[in-house]
């Protein structure tokens, strides 16, 4: 890869990697609460932020496609192409797996989005913020294994979706993994304000994403 093509890869993840970010902090939110209202906030902003991201998660990973793979680097042997297509179904099913641990309607804002319709439809009074936030603390099935198995999943599918690593892969990579680290500190800043003590008690227990020696641990103290 030529310079211009390492320093464009890198460019389109941060840019990627802070809109992202950024959107989701709290004085973005506290800006938009002063422009758009507080009911924008509470029951249409996390919507139209899955919506900008669905927009623009295609943009950037179509600008990355276009970019030349640049040398290979290294290829998995023939012998390993079969353990390689298991892993990546495990992945995947991962992915999936975590995803549905969570409350998608209230993830991506459809529940909020239809929270407020209905209430106006109804004539009905629309909760408070603390209302429609009102959630507990996911700590059942993978997340007593890893805190965010949602990235873990991320990384294990980019990494076996391909038996073939060149220069732009392995940077796509290293950026995917420090854009997941810097996601996760911001992510988990949100959540201890958010859970307080109960959070903080759930990261001295629970590996952030490499669940290995939380596993090796259990099976030994089993």
């Amino acid at each position: 890869m030529t310079f211009e093509n390492i320093f464009f890869v890198i460019f389109l993840w941060f840019f990627f990697g802070f809109q992202h970010s950024f959107l989701a902090q709290k004085i973005v939110k506290d800006f938009i609460r002063k422009i758009c209202g507080e009911n924008f906030l509470i029951f249409g902003y996390r919507f139209f932020y899955f919506v900008s991201q669905c927009i623009v998660f295609p943009v950037f990973w179509y600008l990355i496609s276009i970019i030349e793979p640049g040398k290979q680097i290294w290829e998995i042997p023939e012998n390993y192409l079969s353990t390689i297509f298991i892993l990546n179904i495990f992945s995947q099913y991962l992915l999936l797996f975590s995803v549905l641990l969570v409350d998608v309607n209230h993830f991506i804002g459809t529940k909020q989005l239809f929270w407020y319709i209905k209430c106006k439809i109804g004539n009905k009074e629309l909760p408070n913020e603390k209302e429609v936030k009102k959630t507990n603390l996911n700590i059942n099935y993978l997340f007593k294994i890893v805190r965010h198995p949602m990235y873990l999943g991320i990384i294990l599918v980019f990494l076996t979706s391909s038996a073939i690593f060149t220069e732009k892969s392995v940077l796509n990579l290293l950026c995917l993994i420090i854009y997941i680290e810097i996601g996760i500190f911001f992510e988990e800043r949100q959540l201890v304000r958010e859970y307080k003590n109960e959070y903080v008690e759930y990261q001295k227990t629970v590996p952030k994403i490499n669940p290995f020696f939380y596993i090796v641990k259990m099976f030994y103290r089993n």
